[in-house]
């Protein structure tokens, strides 16, 4: 009646691989991701997001191909098109730059190219993505203390408002806090894309992220993905041009790492001291985004300063309120120059 439950793939390094597997007059769903999420124990229902991938797939009287408990249960990456039946073969796991297709749980939070599938219609149904690499991502929000535990929202630059659901459904845009196995939040990210990040708060709550960790898991060469915070208080520099906000990312924080697009002058001296910070002249690189620009609190359509793709690991930019009082916070998480590896930090604010 099932079809493979798929293992936890935690150390897997890319990935378990399937092979050459036949599916005759399944019923049910044939392949499932996270076997024992949610099962007792840990990991709890909501973790997952690992990759499998497969190749010489044949399914025979079985219309219902993968199955998704909720978005981030897996990553079903498709080398050769018999999965998603696209048949497209890629090389991107070669070196190559053909990316080929996937199945991905439905979600508001997936970038254009994604369509859901009338192969994966059971649980909260899955689509094909056609030219994305996902990768997991697990964030945790540190300090302020109070937030630990609330959910985390997440918004992608299309959108303009968000559904604060947490119930694991295609519709939400925000993420339960998971309290076993690796703790906190975990979700599918695409490469190239950048993803708004907010706790689900309370007015009371109100407060600016000041240390958070996340790690991405099995980063390809050069492979960029970028995090925006949005900062009730932030002044990169005083009328003097003296730096006052900065951010570290070895977990530290003590090393003052100034925004990218801005430049610091150590030379540059006055009669209260030397050494200034003040915005780089015309950034080339921003995203677009529905809520950039922010007066007293309320955003509207913008360009985002972001770092570029070949940016140093961890570099950050920021987009200063209208105001004056907040800024838009970017980081850049990019994987090595060759291999795959996971990109872990503690950032500190």
């Amino acid at each position: 009646e099932d079809g493979i439950l798929l293992p936890w793939n935690e150390f897997a390094g890319g990935g378990m691989s399937i092979s050459n597997v036949t599916f005759m007059n399944f019923k049910a769903p044939c392949i499932r991701g996270c076997a024992h999420c949610g099962r007792g124990g840990s990991p709890v229902m909501g973790d997952g997001a690992f990759e499998t991938r497969f190749d010489g797939m044949t399914f025979i009287n079985s219309s219902q191909r993968v199955f998704f408990r909720h978005p981030n249960e897996a990553y079903f990456h498709d080398l050769d098109g018999s999965l998603t039946g696209t048949g497209i073969k890629e090389d991107y796991t070669r070196g190559g730059s053909i990316r080929g297709a996937s199945f991905v749980g439905s979600s508001v939070l997936r970038p254009p190219g994604c369509t859901p599938s009338n192969m994966s219609t059971h649980g909260t149904g899955g689509s094909i993505c056609v030219g994305h690499i996902f990768r997991r991502m697990w964030y945790e929000p540190k300090t302020p203390v109070m937030w630990v535990g609330k959910a985390l929202c997440i918004r992608t630059p299309e959108q303009t408002n968000i559904n604060t659901c947490a119930t694991m459904q295609p519709e939400c845009n925000c993420l339960p806090y998971l309290k076993k196995a690796w703790r906190a939040h975990v979700w599918l990210v695409a490469e190239g894309e950048r993803y708004n990040l907010a706790q689900d708060l309370q007015s009371h709550e109100l407060a600016d992220i000041v240390e958070f960790k996340m790690m991405l898991w099995d980063a390809g060469p050069m492979e960029h993905f970028q995090f925006s915070h949005r900062m009730l208080e932030w002044e990169a520099a005083d009328n003097f041009y003296r730096p006052l906000y900065w951010s570290d990312y070895d977990g530290s924080g003590k090393n003052q790492i100034y925004p990218l697009n801005y430049n610091y002058n150590t030379t540059d001296c006055s009669a209260v001291g030397c050494g200034t910070l003040q915005p780089a002249p015309a950034w080339p690189t921003v995203d677009q985004d529905q809520r950039a620009v922010y007066v007293l609190g309320n955003g509207t359509q913008g360009d985002v300063p972001v770092p570029p793709a070949n940016s140093d690991l961890w570099a950050y930019t920021v987009l200063p309120d209208q105001d004056g009082y907040g800024a838009v916070h970017t980081i850049h998480v990019r994987g090595k120059t060759s291999g795959w590896a996971h990109r872990e930090t503690v950032v500190t604010i």
